[in-house]
């Protein structure tokens, strides 16, 4: 989408933009390489976005302790340390150099 309006012309902002971890975007973004100054330096494509555990404001992070309010409830691990270490060691190509 940033792209797309940054070849008509229609795009003004600056953006540093984080990849989604899915295998099939990783796959994609790992063929191209990191993006930088794209578009006159109004788009920069060069890093992965993982979510690893819930929001500390909702009670979803993941502590080591339950939440002195919440004693059953250690929080939310929503992506697995084997999945995290596979996106952050497992992927080889031009974007992570």
């Amino acid at each position: 989408m940033y792209e797309d309006l940054a070849r008509e012309g229609k795009y003004d902002l600056r953006n540093y933009v984080m990849i989604r971890s899915n295998d099939s975007t990783l796959d994609a973004f790992m063929k191209r390489g990191r993006q930088i100054a794209l578009y006159d330096g109004r788009l920069w494509i060069r890093s992965i976005k993982l979510v690893a555990d819930g929001a500390l404001g909702s009670r979803g992070a993941a502590l080591l302790e339950p939440y002195s309010d919440d004693a059953g409830n250690t929080g939310l691990i929503t992506t697995t340390p084997e999945r995290i270490k596979s996106v952050a060691v497992g992927r080889s190509g031009p974007a992570s150099r």
